[in-house]
This record gives C-alpha cells, structure tokens and sequence, in this order.
C-alpha cells in the first residue's frame, strides 16, 4: 500500500506507506511527511508517525492556505506555512476509534468525533468542546451564515436529528 495525498496549495504530501496495529482494535495508518520534497517526520511526529485510521472526510488545507491540517493519532497537529511551526491540538483520546473528519471555517478547525466536536481556534489557540456521550455524532458543517449544524442519532428516538450548534 502506497497511497499519497498531496496539498493544494503547497508542496506538502502525506505519503501512507502501511498499516499499524500497537494493541487490539487500534488501527493506525502509517505514514510519511514530506515538505518541499524533504522528510520531516523527525520534527512533527517525533518518532510516531502515526495517522487516524479514518480519512474520508479530510480538509488539510486552510482555505485561506495558512495552515494545514495533520490527523496524527490523538488529536493531531497543524503546520503554521508561514514559519513552518507544529501547533499541536487538544488531546483526544482513542481518536482513531472516533475520528470521523475534518473542515475549516474561518479561523476555526473544526474536528468531528463520533463522541465530540472539537472547535479550535486557531487564532488564539484555544478549544472548545461538544460531547455527545452515546458516540452518535454522524457529521458537522457550516451554514450560509457560517453557523455550525450538528448531525446526530437522537439515543431515545434513533432519529437522525440536525441541529444549530453555535456560531463561528
């Protein structure tokens, strides 16, 4: 296996390379980071360059082409492209298993678990958290008025419900 995801708007590519299974269930994609055609594992994964199984509904690059998005194992990291710099993002723990996608609003990273919604600031490096503690979580996107809409299996109606979450 031999995948590669290559950016938009810069030369950066996630290059999957295989498969890791460090313990029962927790399945974890393998792979390299390449800036400008060089590797650069060392410096952002320090020595676990590991990804979240789950890559469907993946947006690595900001719209306004500032950051770039990696779904390393536990929450994951941006890359600021004008200084290069690793912004590591709020823990989340067993995100392989959870890990559903991401997308950009604004200055907004929003990160989709089964269990949570992540809304991290980019600007001021801080997040917000939504719990959905029956892992129903099906999907989040913004709305022409850039609102956050939440989609989810209601755990009393098993109805899928959409909801206005908050404003970005």
């Amino acid at each position: 296996m031999n995948n590669t995801i290559k950016l938009h708007f810069h030369d950066i590519v996630l290059e999957l390379t295989g498969w890791d299974e460090p313990n029962n269930g927790r399945l974890l994609r393998i792979a390299d980071l390449k800036i400008n055609g060089k590797l650069e594992n060392d410096k952002y994964f320090e020595n676990w360059n590991r990804l979240d199984q789950q890559l469907d509904k993946l947006t690595l690059d900001a719209p306004d082409r500032m950051y770039v998005y990696i779904p390393s194992e536990s929450g994951g990291f941006l890359i600021d492209t004008t200084t290069f710099d690793k912004i590591v993002l709020p823990y989340k723990r067993l995100s392989t298993l959870t890990f559903i996608g991401n997308f950009f609003i604004n200055d907004f990273l929003v990160l989709v678990y089964r269990d949570e919604l992540t809304v991290f600031n980019i600007t001021v490096r801080s997040a917000k958290h939504y719990k959905f503690p029956a892992a129903n979580l099906i999907w989040s996107e913004s709305d022409i008025n850039e609102d956050l809409l939440v989609t989810y299996t209601d755990s009393k109606t098993k109805t899928k419900v959409t909801e206005k979450l908050v404003n970005c």
